[in-house]
């Protein structure tokens, strides 16, 4: 042991080896090396050790110097393959920091200083295509593998198999790029090349994501997230990057985004210029597809600025791709834009990155064809093509360009045929997701196309197909549940887990603890049972709801459908009446927005009213006038239809969280996700007559609220106190007839599934719901908000009120507002009173709501705030 560590070459060639696996130890032993002031020989060979192991651990300066002193020292002794060596590893730490013709003329010398090693043709393949040169870079690579194969370098080929197969990935070679990782994988098990295979599965994950396989390419990259994690660095700052790219593939924009900011951040303290650039340029792509274009444009200007001394052209050009979309969802159009979109989409093209070419182009189009410039739109979407292994983004574009085209030349059959085709591409690939959160998200990658549907059938004046697409993008979500509830005993333990701590840090802030680290705790958990529940597989019946509107329409009999849709920011609606679906436009839906906000904003400050007379007084005139206004502008231009006969509403953005008893209709309206879902809970089979009532901790008017229902309901089970557990609560819910839950509730705006209602030990949240398989019959929740939904694009909710009615319920009763305890409970016992008799619940409500008295604050929240979801 003495002889080994004393002796300066051993110690150097120890260094070199151990810099995948633990750069520290390299540097420390490269230090000892130099501590003897060896030979000009063994001197290159440990600062370049030293080099690279200080870019494993960002130290990117410090790895310069150490370089250059390589390269010096090689000189000195003579070698020109040592200089080769040296020279390579200052070229690939050059390109990392930016300075890309330097790396680029000093890769060259050194693979004609050392033309017959692998390694140095393969880092010069890395250099090439770090500058942007992929061509070049593609070139080198099929240079490096005859070179290593020739020398039997082993572990050069893996690595090579490796890398390569990304850049093939984001050429849109997905086929090529499998091969590549074969070839590696099946290298790494002959030679025990661990640290290369956890880096293949990581760009397989990368791989399956491209094809749409996104539940395994989740698996993946969670299954390597702790190596990389260990690895810390470099690597692990890298496996962020990449985990953005496929979380945003994946439609998850938010969490994307949360990645690409940290590979940022770690990148930029490492002073890894060229790889902070790419991941400014990724994250920004995250950004756009999360809705947030003021984001992306300064991120990809950012990355323009460094690009400005960088080079790359293939980065330069997806930003600038990034810049004209923002422009373009900024309101932005001209011929200006219309320029940058086109000189885009031909500098992708030329550099082999098709698919975000593609994206290009397809912008293009759309604003020339805004400028009525058919032929240069026409000129645009000609070029736009996606083959079957496309990936689903690009296989959805086509059909989007194909549909344009046929729009642009007077086709509108064949508009709308392509349009259909492009959303079955979607369709088939939520039917692999088991996650409602997936299933939501993915259709961020055809939303767009979506609106083209329903603008092409609302300007043909074809309202019946305009009501088919706008049930189409609000169906995914809202899919029937299959026949048992999925089964997970990790993501069971972990929903245990977050109950538990939850519950513990709320009472920690109660009793006016420190609660931050139960806090920290519980987000870890939430993502957690987040990454399990992305990993469910889809099961059989997952396929969503085919959309039949002469059924609708048939199954609506004296009812009147009214259903709210957007296109192109302006609101319209959709009224079935008589057998006939007509469409009436409205106002913009910005101002619409607006003054739903406010008609919250002044029920709210009812709710929990001011001492000051004056402020209740001017909360209330507030309220009236704002509910005046909306009732001219959403139900007078469409009054003469309606007519006065019952009615089913479908909100669209932010209507779903009007209250819309505000507005004075009668009879009171049901309100409905979705017209195909209003139309299944209407033809559900009744079950049992099984009532179940429960009463959460912490609401002063539980205990008295749950008696003075039992009185209506002698016969049911009633859980409240220690007995309202989660556990006994859901399982108690499982083919009720009727369930109501007096609990505490909670929405959560930043991750909705989490919305919750509290019960004696945590919170009963969507997560847990989606645990029951099938839900009650018809449920009634007394909880402030419950009935509040995320509304995503293509109008798909998320929320407590949505999971249920997408299990099964077919009714429910909720608020979509704060009320107050007191009137809440004397409108719950009469609402109970009413179904007592065997009307509906929708009659219930109505009848019951006669009992408040109007004059009084909070009788007139309570009565306006809980309103009938579903097939009341």
């Amino acid at each position: 042991m003495g002889q080994r560590l004393t002796d300066p070459d051993t110690l150097a060639t120890e260094a070199w080896a151990a810099i995948a696996t633990d750069p520290s130890l390299a540097i420390q032993r490269a230090d000892a090396a130099l501590a003897q002031e060896p030979a000009h020989r063994v001197r290159s060979v440990a600062l370049r050790a030293r080099a690279m192991a200080a870019l494993e651990l960002h130290e990117l300066e410090r790895g310069l110097v150490d370089a250059a002193a390589a390269v010096h020292a090689a000189r000195l002794a003579g070698d020109t393959g040592l200089l080769g060596e040296a020279e390579m590893i200052h070229a690939v730490l050059l390109q990392h920091d930016g300075a890309r013709e330097a790396a680029l003329d000093l890769s060259l010398r050194a693979v004609e200083h050392a033309p017959g090693s692998g390694r140095l043709a393969l880092q010069r393949a890395f250099v090439l295509e770090r500058a942007g040169l992929e061509d070049a870079a593609l070139e080198a690579y099929a240079t490096a593998q005859t070179v290593a194969s020739a020398a039997g370098e082993h572990q050069v080929l893996a690595r090579l198999w490796c890398t390569r197969s990304v850049l093939l990935m984001f050429r849109g070679q997905l086929d090529l790029a499998e091969q590549d990782l074969d070839a590696g994988a099946e290298l790494c098990a002959q030679h025990g090349f661990a640290h290369i295979a956890t880096l293949i599965d990581a760009n397989r994950g990368f791989l399956q994501a491209r094809r749409g396989a996104m539940v395994e390419a989740l698996r993946l990259m969670e299954q390597v997230t702790p190596a990389f994690d260990a690895f810390g660095g470099l690597r692990a700052g890298m496996h962020q990057l990449d985990r953005c790219e496929v979380l945003r593939l994946a439609g998850l924009a938010a969490d994307a985004e949360r990645a690409g900011r940290a590979a940022i951040a770690a990148l930029d303290h490492a002073g890894m210029r060229s790889e902070a650039t790419d991941a400014r340029v990724l994250t920004a792509q995250a950004a756009l597809f999360g809705g947030h274009p003021a984001a992306a444009r300064a991120l990809a200007q950012e990355a323009l600025d460094a690009l400005a001394l960088q080079g790359r052209p293939p980065w330069r050009a997806l930003a600038d791709e990034v810049l004209v979309r923002a422009a373009w969802d900024e309101g932005g159009r001209g011929a200006d834009l219309l320029d940058a979109a086109v000189r885009t989409g031909d500098a992708l093209d030329a550099l082999g990155w098709g698919s975000s070419a593609s994206n290009a182009r397809l912008l293009a189009a759309r604003i020339a064809l805004d400028l009525h410039r058919t032929d240069d739109a026409l000129a645009q979407l000609d070029r736009i093509r996606a083959g079957r292994g496309a990936p689903v983004s690009a296989r959805i574009q086509a059909h989007h360009a194909r549909a344009l085209r046929k729009h642009a030349l007077g086709d509108l059959r064949g508009a709308k045929a392509a349009a259909l085709a492009g959303w079955r591409v979607l369709e088939s690939y939520r039917a692999t997701l088991g996650a409602t959160e997936l299933r939501a998200g993915a259709l961020g990658h055809a939303v767009e196309l979506a609106d083209l549907g329903l603008g092409l059938a609302v300007t043909g004046g074809r309202p019946r197909e305009a009501l088919a697409w706008a049930e189409r993008l609000r169906a995914g979500v809202l899919t029937p549940p299959p026949a048992s509830a999925p089964s997970d005993p990790e993501l069971a333990a972990s929903l245990a887990r977050l109950r538990r701590v939850a519950a513990d840090a709320e009472a920690s802030a109660r009793s006016g603890g420190d609660p931050r680290a139960l806090i920290a705790e519980q987000a870890q958990l939430e993502h957690e049972v987040r990454r399990r529940a992305h990993l469910l597989a889809p099961t059989r019946g997952r396929g969503a709801d085919a959309v039949d509107v002469d059924a609708l329409v048939a199954s609506l009999a004296s009812t009147v459908l009214v259903e709210f849709v957007q296109v192109d920011g302006r609101l319209g609606v959709l009224v079935v009446a008589d057998g006939r679906t007509r469409f009436r436009w409205l106002l913009p839906a910005a101002g619409i927005a607006l003054e739903v906000e406010g008609l919250r904003l002044a029920l709210r400050r009812l709710a929990f009213p001011s001492s000051v007379p004056a402020l209740r007084a001017a909360a209330r005139a507030a309220a009236v006038a704002s509910a005046g206004r909306l009732r001219a502008a959403l139900w007078e231009p469409i009054a003469d239809l309606v007519d006065g006969r019952a009615t089913v509403v479908v909100p669209s953005g932010p209507l779903h969280s009007l209250p819309w008893n505000a507005l004075g209709l009668a009879p009171a309206p049901s309100v409905a996700p979705s017209a195909m879902l209003w139309m299944r809970g209407r033809d559900a089979v009744p079950r049992g007559g099984r009532t179940l009532l429960v009463g959460g901790p912490r609401l002063e008017h539980a205990g008295t609220e749950v008696d003075g229902i039992s009185t209506s309901h002698p016969d049911a089970t009633v859980l409240t106190g220690a007995a309202a557990t989660v556990d006994d609560v859901r399982d108690a819910m499982a083919g009720a007839s009727l369930a109501h839950l007096a609990c505490h509730g909670h929405f959560r705006a930043d991750n909705p599934l989490f919305s919750s209602l509290e019960l004696h030990d945590g919170a009963l949240s969507v997560f847990e719901l989606e645990r029951l398989g099938r839900a009650p019959a018809r449920i009634v929740l007394s909880a402030c908000d419950a009935g509040l939904s995320a509304v995503h694009p293509g109008d798909e909710l998320l929320g407590l009120a949505a999971a249920l009615l997408r299990l099964g319920t077919t009714a429910l009763v909720a608020s979509v507002l704060p009320v107050p305890d007191d009137a809440t409970r004397r409108l719950m016992v009469a609402l109970h009173a009413e179904l007592a008799t065997g009307v509906g619940l929708a009659d219930a409500l109505a009848r019951a709501r006669t009992t408040l008295d109007p004059d009084r604050d909070d009788d007139l929240v309570a009565g306006w705030a809980f309103q009938v979801l579903g097939a009341g």
